[in-house]
């Protein structure tokens, strides 16, 4: 054995607990080599339902199996070359006099890897891949661990801001404005809106579009416009750390007879003047944003 022998294994390890393949393969590079490294693999937002874990707890899993093990993060890059000098540039930073062999099995980095360090591909054990572990664990019972994990999980991660489109349909030649009533508002009234979809949505004015179909009862509208945008005051966020985003536009009306679908109650027209005396108060602020481009307009 080299007396500056490194194994190097990259992976993502986005799992519970680490299985019979993943300690293989480890097992393999730190008995061949007097340092083991495992480098994971990151992206740069949000965790996900294929990358869950973030750096800190897999990092957490690993040493507690490789207590010795030398744990380091690369972050995604659209380029695999790039990729690839990222992962050299970390590899001789922590470790630049030993002799190098990066270790992988299925489904392994080693076909994007255009570096200048060997690679090994190592025979793999019968394992589950990481998919269908993390589709086991979706459908498994709960358990006291598994409600611990998940608060865990909501406490530690970034703010998330919620974007929802909101539109002021509008009849020009009765200077009216649409506005929906839902039962919490209290005789309150809002904008017709809703949260961007991104399973159906590819646009904000596509959202726009869809939302005031499915609030108005198949209402037609003309092209929307974008005035602004603002947070939202939403009751339901007002205690935590995430906010709804507004993204607000005024969109002519075309024709049909509007009825409150989707989880509206009621629809009706009022004049410019009246708006922002019936608005909800989290839709006040888009209710300002309204009369000024209104102004704007005349």
């Amino acid at each position: 054995m080299n007396t500056q022998a490194l194994g190097v294994v990259v992976g993502r390890f986005q799992v519970p607990e680490l299985h019979a393949g993943h300690q293989h393969l480890l097992d393999y590079a730190r008995t061949r080599n007097n340092e083991l490294l495992v480098v994971l693999g990151s992206g740069r937002g949000f965790p996900t339902p294929r990358n869950p874990l973030t750096f800190a707890v897999r990092r957490a899993m690993l040493l507690e199996k490789y207590p010795n093990a030398m744990i380091a993060e690369i972050f995604d890059h659209p380029s695999d070359e790039e990729w690839s000098k990222n992962l050299d540039a970390i590899i001789n930073a922590l470790f630049p006099e030993h002799e190098v062999t990066l270790y992988g099995s299925r489904d392994s980095f080693i076909p994007y890897y255009h570096g200048r360090y060997t690679t090994e591909v190592h025979t793999e054990v019968p394992s589950p891949d990481g998919t269908s572990v993390r589709t086991h664990c979706f459908n498994a019972h709960t358990t006291p661990d598994v409600r611990k994990g998940l608060i865990r999980a909501q406490m530690e991660r970034a703010p998330i801001p919620y974007p929802v489109v909101d539109v002021a349909i509008i009849r020009k030649e009765t200077r009216e404005v649409l506005l929906g009533q839902k039962k919490q508002d209290m005789g309150r009234w809002r904008f017709v809106g809703g949260f961007f979809d991104p399973t159906c949505d590819t646009t904000l004015e596509g959202a726009v579009r869809r939302e005031a179909f499915e609030e108005t009862s198949g209402l037609e509208i003309g092209a929307p416009i974008y005035i602004g945008s603002t947070t939202i005051d939403d009751w339901r966020y007002r205690k935590d750390k995430d906010r709804i985003i507004s993204s607000f536009f005024t969109a002519p009306y075309i024709f049909g007879a509007p009825r409150p679908g989707d989880d509206l109650d009621a629809l009706s027209w009022f004049p410019y003047e009246e708006v922002l005396g019936v608005l909800a108060p989290e839709h006040q602020t888009l209710g300002e944003l309204l009369m000024r481009a209104l102004t704007h307009s005349t």
